[in-house]
């Protein structure tokens, strides 16, 4: 399947649907075959706002402009092209359209400066359900995302406790500890989440916080929080004398290979390493600093095993990954690449 000249991807793919770009700037949304589910040719909305990747749903925006009216409106179409929430106004003072997305149907975005005041939307009914400063969330620090009606977040006023909260502001203390050592609570996903406790690393935790898999005996840099991806997990640990490894683990914390390992290039200024694992591969890039241009992306299974090899950086997400190689060539004056989608094998899809 190949797009149209004048299409070019303009976003991942998300429940079977992606999000391109005519030659016009109007953006559609297509599904694996390159078919258009949306498009504002319809005449039902002027353009798209917003891809909600995670749910294959796409916000509309559609502004009116007459003498007795003038305001914009919202709504949601969902990956068959059908309209989940209907075109309406929203309050003025409502900004969560456009804003992240936090699982469970739920987009967030601060409504003001105010510490806490966080609006939540609700994509399926357009409402505005809650918002953290009207909660016990008033002093939260990441709600990494909602997973099965739940998220988990570190309360900034006392970093000693790791809290809960369901869809509806509901929260409960999971994990606490009596000195003031911080706790730092990773994403939620597929039923845990991994959580730091001062220097120590403590391992993975289900949502009642029990622990499920012990990681107290490994060093993990401070900056990585591993997350579970169709049941694997990514770890970067360091050995006894601080040397960098990788290595992957299943749900039960068992290594799928031996840790090897690699070069952080934390005393280089011109060169750097990324680690990404989602859709049962692992990618590992490595570029230059002077330009970011210079890529050595690697794909590898599970066990480590090498898959294929590839000059550009690459997120897989839902199988399927999404290459830009376009730039632009001053001293020619033109610009130059393609954008294209290619499989976990490596191979070109459209």
């Amino acid at each position: 399947m190949e797009l149209d000249e004048n299409e070019e991807p303009s976003s991942d793919f998300g429940e079977g649907v992606a999000v391109v770009k005519r030659e016009n700037g109007t953006l559609e949304l297509i599904d694996k075959a390159g078919n258009v589910i949306s498009s504002p040719s319809s005449g039902e909305y002027d353009n798209i706002h917003q891809f909600i990747r995670e749910l294959g749903m796409i916000v509309v925006r559609k502004h009116i402009e007459t003498f007795a009216l003038t305001e914009t409106q919202f709504g949601t179409i969902d990956n068959k092209g059908q309209w989940q929430v209907n075109l309406q106004a929203l309050p003025a003072k409502d900004y969560a359209v456009g804003g992240i997305y936090i699982g469970g149907g739920f987009l967030k975005a601060v409504a003001n400066a105010s510490i806490g005041d966080v609006n939540i939307y609700n994509v399926f009914t357009g409402d505005f359900d809650y918002y953290y400063g009207n909660h016990e969330l008033r002093y939260v620090v990441g709600v990494s995302n909602f997973e099965n009606g739940y998220g988990v977040f570190t309360d900034a006023q006392y970093w000693n406790v790791v809290c809960s909260t369901d869809t509806e502001g509901n929260t409960s203390v999971i994990y606490s500890r009596e000195d003031q050592s911080s706790n730092v609570a990773g994403a939620y996903r597929e039923g845990l989440f991994f959580m730091k406790s001062g220097r120590d690393v403590q391992g993975f935790f289900d949502i009642e916080g029990n622990q499920v898999i012990d990681l107290s005996e490994y060093t993990i840099g401070s900056n990585f929080r591993p997350e579970f991806s169709d049941g694997y997990c990514l770890l970067l640990l360091r050995n006894p004398q601080g040397s960098p490894y990788y290595t992957i683990i299943d749900r039960t914390g068992n290594f799928m290979f031996e840790p090897r390992l690699y070069d952080d290039y934390s005393n280089s200024s011109s060169r750097d390493i990324t680690f990404a694992f989602n859709c049962g591969v692992l990618v590992i890039t490595t570029s230059s600093h002077s330009n970011y241009t210079n890529y050595n992306t690697t794909i590898m299974d599970i066990y480590g095993e090498t898959i294929a090899e590839l000059n550009e950086p690459i997120t897989f997400i839902e199988d399927i990954a999404r290459i830009d190689t376009t730039g632009f060539n001053y001293n020619a004056g033109a610009s130059y690449g393609e954008v294209y989608y290619i499989d976990k094998m490596g191979n070109r899809l459209f």
